[in-house]
């Protein structure tokens, strides 16, 4: 499984893991990241992770925020060693996004009179 909390990262096509800049990263980006990784929705997603010593890698913006992958979203761009690690003016060290996600809770049928909503129009 995966952690509901952390700093958001990628995969490239050379097995190293790069984090996304937090610039144009809002609701519908967080709420992407979030089903991808296998919850129900973002609770909150926020920037400038001290310590990690690391710029980020990827920028991803324009997300609707009905993609199954961060990838598909229009805008998905790999910017690896462009610019100065602490320059914030483009997206230095202190721009690491991070996401929080949660989960719906599951209903449980042995409390009594328990509810549901099942079957309901997909939007």
């Amino acid at each position: 499984t995966t952690s509901m909390e952390g700093v958001l990262e990628i995969c490239n096509d050379e097995s190293d893991w790069g984090t996304v800049c937090n610039r144009r990263f809002y609701c519908q980006e967080a709420m992407v990241c979030c089903r991808q990784v296998g919850y129900d929705f973002a609770y909150s997603w926020y920037t400038n992770y001290t310590g990690l010593n690391k710029r980020p890698e990827y920028g991803i913006y324009d997300c609707s925020g009905l993609e199954s992958s961060l990838l598909d979203c229009p805008q998905y761009s790999y910017y690896y060693n462009r610019g100065d690690l602490d320059n914030d003016a483009y997206c230095g060290q202190t721009r690491v996004i991070g996401v929080k996600c949660g989960e719906l809770p599951k209903p449980d049928c042995n409390t009594e009179y328990a509810v549901r909503l099942v079957g309901g129009p997909k939007e």
